[in-house]
């Protein structure tokens, strides 16, 4: 009797043991970290940047849609992407306290996207750094890869790369508007890193080598009150062209509405790109806007007219921005560095993106703009990045250069 009841009390904890074996075997088929990879996303969905940060999550939101619909992540049984968004708010120090909020509670997060402002990426880089996850942005200030770091990829030109390439653009563009080469410029800029670091380039380099003279050079801080006293300059002034750095609507719908009332007509290059974004004819007369260029990285481009159709339907949006389309291409490039690192590690993750070498006319690379390969420098530098200028006309954002994007588009100029 005693070994019947020792053998019946054994093949209840056999019984008991795997009848607790395969319920966590069926929760690990719903809830097993292989089933979802998490890509964290930090991006200002607060405060005077809160658009492009909009624009931005609906973008990766997208891609993460099409991700998932298409099979997932194949080198890992189809795992589904799953997005973390982490409002980085309206200053360095809330950006940085999101990073860790972001980092404290994702620790499955195997690499991360945005922060967008270049002070806000500064501050959330320094995070992510420390705690060994790659953070893909479009930011482009040059300090943001001059600090040693490991774990920083920007698929954007740098502060350098992007005045550069768009000084043929500026100077093309304006000779085409004033039928001779500009030789005076008003430059006024706000004073966050990216629009200071694109600010001193060309003050220093870029227009005196082009043999074009500032008459104006100033920098507010953002968010500005009033623009009369700095269009009242622009107006005394009259150069030849005008190079407005503000990075957020409000404070250029300031300008260009002072430049309207006061009837100020100067070819006007925003290097910044948030003008081209789809509420500025909300808020933004078309007679003053018509005519405004602005500085892009990244654009709904008809190669990508599938995509771009599937967006406008799902967003309600007219067209597909910067921000949405850096977004996009920025989530599937992760999963790009996840299938070639085979497993949802930061770390393998993180050194795929540094060996990654694709071309720019398939996959994922031909979600971006410049350069003949997709792969970065020993700094975190997407090689070859490139930009291009939009002019608003009749109230949309119309490519205009290079030639070669703009589909046979030519800029306009009001008299």
């Amino acid at each position: 009797m005693h070994r019947r009841f020792i053998l019946k009390r054994r093949n209840a904890l056999i019984g008991a043991a795997a009848l607790a074996a395969s319920t966590m075997l069926a929760g690990q088929g719903a809830f097993a970290a292989d089933d979802e990879v998490t890509v964290g996303i930090i991006i200002p969905t607060s405060g005077p940047w809160a658009r492009p940060g909009t624009l931005y999550v609906q973008g990766a939101e997208l891609a993460a849609r099409h991700i998932n619909e298409q099979g997932g992540i194949k080198a890992i049984d189809g795992a589904q992407i799953k997005l973390a968004i982490y409002d980085a708010g309206d200053s360095p120090e809330t950006a940085r306290n999101a990073a860790q909020r972001m980092v404290s509670q994702q620790p499955d997060m195997v690499a991360a996207a945005g922060a967008w402002l270049s002070s806000f990426t500064l501050s959330a880089s320094e995070v992510t750094e420390r705690a060994g996850i790659a953070l893909v942005t479009g930011s482009s200030a040059d300090l943001l890869t001059e600090r040693g770091f490991h774990y920083i990829f920007r698929t954007v030109p740098d502060g350098a790369a992007w005045v550069e390439q768009l000084t043929p653009g500026i100077m093309a563009l304006s000779e085409d508007a004033l039928g001779r080469r500009p030789t005076t410029a008003a430059l006024i800029a706000d004073s966050t890193p990216a629009p200071a670091n694109w600010s001193d380039i060309l003050r220093t380099t870029v227009l005196p080598r082009e043999g074009v003279s500032l008459v104006v050079d100033e920098v507010f801080t953002p968010p500005i009150a009033d623009t009369t006293s700095l269009v009242q300059k622009l107006r005394r002034a009259q150069p030849d062209i005008f190079i407005n750095i503000a990075t957020n609507v409000p404070d250029m719908k300031l300008f260009i509405d002072k430049m309207s009332e006061l009837n100020v007509k100067i070819p006007t290059f925003h290097i910044a790109n948030a003008l081209a974004s789809s509420e500025v004819p909300q808020v933004i007369e078309q007679n003053a806007l018509d005519g405004m260029l602005v500085a892009i990285n990244n654009w709904g481009t008809p190669d990508r007219q599938s995509i771009v159709d599937d967006y406008i339907e799902a967003s309600g949006e007219p067209f597909m921005a910067q921000e949405t389309s850096n977004a996009y291409a920025d989530v599937w490039l992760i999963k790009e560095a996840i299938e070639q690192a085979g497993v949802a590690d930061r770390e393998k993750v993180a050194e795929a993106l540094r060996n990654m070498h694709l071309p720019m006319n398939e996959g994922v690379g031909r979600l971006y703009y410049g350069g003949d390969t997709l792969a970065f420098d020993e700094k975190g530098n997407r090689i070859g990045a490139g930009m291009m200028l939009v002019q608003w006309q009749a109230g949309q954002p119309v490519v205009v250069y290079p030639p070669e994007m703009a589909g046979g588009a030519t800029p306009l100029w009001s008299k």
